[in-house]
């Protein structure tokens, strides 16, 4: 199986989430995410959507 979506660690150093922030965020089912092994892949399109949420909603974003 093979995904084109980003691990956690590579998603943090995208977005500046903290990577423990998003894992936080697969746990509350906010994210959408599979694990493969030892790892997490997150799909891209369930951060964008969360990041735009959280701007509407004047929570603002991550802080580099």
């Amino acid at each position: 199986m093979e995904l084109n979506w980003p691990t956690v660690r590579e998603l943090s150093e995208q977005t500046h989430y903290h990577p423990e922030h998003i894992r936080r965020l697969i746990r509350q089912g906010k994210l959408e995410a599979k694990k493969l092994g030892l790892l997490w892949f997150v799909n891209p399109a369930s951060m964008d959507a969360y990041m735009e949420q959280a701007q509407r909603n004047g929570r603002g974003g991550p802080r580099p």
